[in-house]
């Protein structure tokens, strides 16, 4: 559409395309209200979230519906400001674009400038800045919305208000599974710069895919209202395939049921006869089992004990004169001789140690000649017994 071109109907004349008809806007200054024709429909998110995510003839319907209402609106010189899924309707003759509550002319002068306008989820990086929004912004939100209804979540996220912010003004955005050129629409939609975005009469035109020269405007509305308000049957063409494709997740092929219980039971299997494994091995060898080498570790203050000797048979005490003798030289035999090895005997030996601030300035270790064991650190004593030969 050149600039010198009919600038078409205004927006809240009879006709005007995919926006709500006034029906009386009156004058009074004590009760300022508008009667607005009435859309029997959901709204785009809450169709969205009863029906799932859109495609085919729906999805290019939504899409050519709410650029056609943009055009019409930018062409009469206002701004939505503020076009997100829950002011799109769903009507019974295609989608509809409501809520002007926050637009204003593209003549109209801001106040303050820094006063942030919209859904955090779909306004566009000028629009957080603070900065003026004009047709770009709306593009912007366009983008993000057609974003929206293909795959069921916005472009950059809704989660919290400052991570959706840092994501507009420095991410990309998640476009899932949008294809061929309605995913490269959307994505120039969505470009930071204003600038590099699509007019929305543009984006009506290559929707239609109009490549014909100049068309006028009051024509290409028509055009768009034509094929928004068209049923599945009239839209089922290439065109419609061309631009509302959306390629499904890929999901994990499932196993059959019968390859899952034979995974199921061997596994199974596997677990128990592990378990009894262990369960033998620990019988048959229970020095090996960590309790026992804890139980084998001799005390830091028991006494030492000696060898266990064989036990003798019981008998009476001697009466006989030989029984006396004998007995007295076995117990000369028993007695230890000068040269043999005397029994271990203990005694205290203390190592200072450098003070920590979970540990005592002293340290105690235990060790024996006969039986070696681990040092033993303890905090309450100072000292250990210490084994010498």
């Amino acid at each position: 559409m050149p600039d010198g071109a009919d600038r078409g109907p205004p927006v809240n004349a009879p006709g005007a395309p995919r926006v709500p008809r006034v029906e009386r806007a009156p004058s009074s200054p004590r009760f300022p209200y508008v009667v607005t024709e009435f859309i029997d429909g959901p709204s785009l998110r809450v169709l969205v979230e009863r029906d799932g995510p859109q495609s085919g003839p729906a999805l290019y319907r939504l899409a050519i519906g709410t650029a056609t209402a943009l055009a019409a609106v930018h062409q009469a010189g206002v701004v939505h400001r503020d076009l997100k899924p829950g002011n799109v309707l769903v009507g019974p003759d295609g989608p509809r674009v409501i809520d002007f509550g926050v637009a204003r002319s593209l003549d109209a002068t801001l106040t303050a400038t820094s006063t942030v306008i919209g859904t955090p989820s779909y306004m566009a990086p000028e629009q957080l800045a603070g900065e003026a929004a004009g047709p770009a912004a709306d593009v912007f939100a366009w983008g993000a919305t057609i974003a929206y209804a293909a795959n069921g979540r916005p472009p950059f996220g809704q989660d919290t208000i400052p991570a959706v912010m840092t994501r507009i003004m420095s991410g990309r955005p998640d476009l899932g599974g949008l294809t061929g050129p309605l995913r490269g629409l959307v994505a120039q939609s969505l470009h930071r710069d204003p600038a590099k975005r699509p007019h929305s009469r543009d984006v009506l035109l290559r929707l239609l895919e109009h490549s014909h020269g100049p068309i006028a405007a009051p024509e290409a509305l028509a055009q768009g209202r034509a094929l928004a308000t068209a049923d599945d049957a009239t839209l089922a063409d290439e065109r419609t395939a061309r631009w509302a494709t959306v390629r499904l997740p890929a999901s994990p092929p499932k196993r059959p049921v019968f390859q899952r219980r034979v995974l199921v039971i061997g596994t199974l299997a596997a677990a128990a006869l592990l378990t009894a494994t262990v369960a033998i091995a620990l019988r048959n060898d229970p020095g090996d089992h960590p309790l026992a080498a804890v139980a084998s570790t001799p005390s830091r203050t028991a006494p030492p004990t000696r060898p266990a000797q064989p036990a003798a048979p019981v008998t009476g005490p001697p009466t006989t004169p030989s029984d006396v003798a004998a007995a007295v030289e076995k117990a000369v035999a028993r007695a230890p001789t000068t040269t043999s090895r005397r029994a271990p005997t203990w005694t205290m030996a203390c190592t200072p140690v450098p003070a920590g601030p979970e540990s005592s300035s002293w340290a105690t270790a235990a060790t024996s000649a006969r039986t070696p064991g681990p040092a033993i650190h303890s905090t309450p004593d100072p000292c250990a017994a210490v084994t010498t030969p």
